[in-house]
């Protein structure tokens, strides 16, 4: 399998998909990256269920938010903060705590952080 040039694909794919309105189905995901790989289409042949766990594992790594609707890109701190609520309620604190911050360290700038920005200057604030 090809994995580098099916994260490509899926990233291509699911950055159509910004929020959670947006979603697109993992099933339909798999199908369309199955076409470019002929070891996942082989596998999406044979057994759905085994090819949407190889594509689980390629976006686990990725930006990629998950809910009951499907997958997408998170916009905003809060669809950050309902997909962590999401694997919480599904995965655990501990796996929704590896996806959140496999999400920000690709977008930092989804941090929902309520901390002060110091001045540049090095004055007072």
């Amino acid at each position: 399998m090809n994995k580098d040039l099916l994260r490509r694909k899926l990233m291509e794919i699911v950055s159509q998909h910004k929020g959670p309105e947006n979603a697109i189905k993992r099933e339909e995901l798999v199908f369309r990256l199955s076409v470019w790989d002929a070891e996942l289409h082989a596998m999406y042949e044979r057994d759905k269920a085994d090819a949407d766990r190889a594509v689980r594992r390629l976006y686990a790594r990725l930006p990629v938010a998950s809910s009951q609707a499907g997958l997408y890109i998170p916009r905003t701190p809060e669809e950050l903060e309902g997909f962590r609520d999401y694997m919480i309620r599904n995965y655990g604190h501990e796996r929704a705590a590896i996806r959140v911050r496999t999400i920000l360290a690709y977008r930092p700038e989804l941090s929902a952080s309520t901390m002060k920005q110091m001045p540049l200057s090095g004055g007072e604030a």
